[in-house]
């Protein structure tokens, strides 16, 4: 349920959400991906974590 909400947001208070979850995900990744996370396509560097991490 939280990986849905975290791949489907668009609240009012999204831009605040997209801004955690990046800042999260530049933790998460390989130094060389981190500098190519943004708010406009975070989704798929989520999505890629949370298939590596279901493997």
């Amino acid at each position: 349920d939280l990986e849905e909400a975290l791949l489907t947001d668009g609240g009012t208070e999204g831009r605040l959400l997209q801004e955690l979850i990046v800042r999260l995900l530049e933790g998460c990744l390989p130094n060389e991906s981190r500098n190519d996370i943004s708010t406009f396509n975070y989704q798929m560097f989520l999505r890629r974590l949370f298939r590596k991490k279901c493997q």
